[in-house]
């Protein structure tokens, strides 16, 4: 419910927003869940709209720190092109390309390191790509991608 919150206020609707969040408090109540930043973040952002920043501070000072959190990072960007767009049962098709990376990594990653990388590859770093055709169909959407294609091929590395 909480993820349909963060949903509801990137559209800007904060009404719905709270609905959610009121009906996800009811589930929670059921369960003795501990505090998650993924339930906190769509609370603070919905206090922030509406005005209450003590509010918002207080709730995410609640927040426990724990340094056994995995740090993660992913940042992608994509650029289509629209080579169809349709009325009836298919919406669009658009050609796209994305690339990005994503890291995860816990705090000892970076303090003691595995032994035997060097430089660069220490990093807990993936590099990701796709290039491909993206469908928008009255039933859904569809993608059809290099990078699924090229998952599956074995790769080797320099050390075999």
């Amino acid at each position: 419910m909480s993820y349909l919150a963060a949903t509801e206020e990137l559209a800007g609707d904060y009404a719905t927003a709270a609905v959610a969040l009121r009906e996800a408090d009811d589930v929670a109540a059921w369960y003795d869940w501990p505090t998650s930043p993924f339930l906190v973040q769509p609370r603070c952002e919905l206090l922030v709209a509406s005005g209450d920043l003590e509010g918002a501070l207080s709730l995410a000072e609640r927040l426990p720190d724990d340094e056994a959190q995995p740090l993660t990072a992913r940042f992608v960007g994509e650029y289509r092109i629209p080579i169809y767009r349709g009325h009836r049962s298919v919406y669009g098709i658009d050609l796209f390309a994305s690339a990005g990376f994503f890291a995860l990594a816990s705090r000892r990653d970076f303090t003691a390191p595995a032994r035997g990388f060097t430089g660069f590859s220490k990093v807990p770093i993936d590099l990701t790509f796709n290039l491909g055709l993206r469908v928008s169909t009255n039933v859904g959407g569809f993608l059809l991608g290099l990078s699924n294609a090229i998952g599956a091929l074995p790769i080797y590395s320099e050390a075999r």
